[in-house]
């Protein structure tokens, strides 16, 4: 039980991560077409 609660915050992290990479590379895309 204890290796699957550790893994849950983990995945979750990298989610987060992927989706903040995915927003500021949007943000970065938006800042050069203007």
């Amino acid at each position: 039980m204890l290796t699957i609660e550790n893994r849950k915050p983990q995945f979750y992290f990298v989610l987060e991560t992927k989706c903040m990479g995915l927003k500021t590379a949007w943000v970065l895309l938006l800042v050069r077409n203007k």
